[in-house]
């Protein structure tokens, strides 16, 4: 006799591929899989992701680092950045039709952007500027949040200040390199040898090679430190930092948390932990800066989305210059 089962919902539902992972491990526990499509929701953006990028917190919690922040559970699909078009608008959205091209940032913690297709809250999505790819779209919302937050809100970045930025060749760096000179201010930026070219290029006054020289024993003294890298402990770095001088980290884990809290506590250097969140506002405030010709992405490499294993492979040797892209079938190679 041969013998049937009623279909589940779920086995009846259109399907989208996503990459995700069932058990933390190296980068060889990312699958590329078919899963339901994304129901939409009020006031939220069913997108079709043409592209998303890798971010180093992407294989951070892959391979457990962050599991004190998170308790979803598995499978997970990483990814916050994704650029693409709108497939459905769900009700109470004016500002946002079906077709336009779309950027926003996802939450950290729950992910979702190494898919074909994701829900985007509304309020954390933007226009994509006309000079843009998909590829150089989906390459900005994470790192240009974060440095516009770091920049602004921990570090009180003003006009004519003078700024060091440790990591100025990397995701975050590239571009805050860019937004703080359109901002107003002096940059100097620590990188390798290889990517001082870069970093001038970007609008920094001077590129320090971290293999030969050390920028706190220069004797230099500046308004901010931003720690883009996340490897610099601000009790080693204070001597360079002018009295009243902020020092801001990208760096989330618990030891730099304590740190933090510590030299905070025994009035030393104001010392702060950026910790990004989408915000759309910001984004458009980006958007406009890209369109005016201030800010412009920097990709290093892009991979199909099903070879995200392979990128995060590169990822994790931190020599990217600038960001690491994952491209859908959606997008035209």
């Amino acid at each position: 006799m041969n013998s049937f089962r009623i279909p589940e919902l779920h086995d009846t539902m259109p399907k989208i591929q996503a990459v995700q992972f069932h058990r933390y491990g190296d980068p060889d526990v990312l699958a590329c899989e078919h899963i339901p499509r994304p129901v939409l929701k009020p006031r939220h953006l069913r997108v079709a992701v043409h592209a998303a990028s890798v971010n180093p917190v992407d294989w951070r919690f892959r391979m457990g680092q962050l599991r004190w922040i998170d308790w979803s559970g598995f499978p997970k699909i990483p990814g916050s950045d994704v650029a693409g078009e709108v497939l459905a608008v769900g009700p109470g959205i004016e500002q946002f039709r079906v077709g336009d091209r779309v950027f926003s940032m996802l939450d950290t913690r729950a992910g979702g952007g190494y898919a074909e297709e994701v829900l985007v809250p509304a309020e954390d999505a933007a226009l994509i500027p006309e000079n843009l790819s998909m590829e150089e779209a989906a390459s900005l919302p994470l790192v240009s949040l974060t440095a516009m937050q770091a920049l602004r809100d921990k570090a009180d970045l003003k006009k004519g200040g003078h700024l060091l930025i440790n990591g100025a060749s990397g995701g975050v760096g590239t571009i805050a390199v860019q937004i703080a000179r359109a901002w107003g201010a002096r940059v100097t930026g620590v990188c390798s040898y290889r990517n001082t070219d870069l970093v001038r290029s970007l609008g920094a006054e001077h590129a320090i090679d971290y293999t030969s020289a050390d920028f706190v024993s220069e004797g230099t003294q500046y308004d901010i430190i931003f720690d883009a890298f996340g490897n610099l402990n601000v009790e080693n770095v204070k001597q360079a930092l002018r009295p009243g001088g902020r020092f801001v980290t990208t760096d989330i884990m618990p030891g730099s948390i304590l740190r933090t809290f510590s030299s905070r506590l025994l009035g030393g250097s104001r010392a702060h932990i950026v910790v990004v969140r989408p915000d759309g506002d910001d984004l458009r405030e980006l958007a406009s800066m890209v369109s005016a010709g201030a800010v412009r992405p920097v990709v290093d490499r892009v991979y199909p989305l099903c070879e995200a294993a392979e990128a995060h492979r590169y990822s994790e040797t931190k020599r990217a210059s600038g960001k690491i892209v994952l491209r859908t079938d959606h997008a035209t190679p």
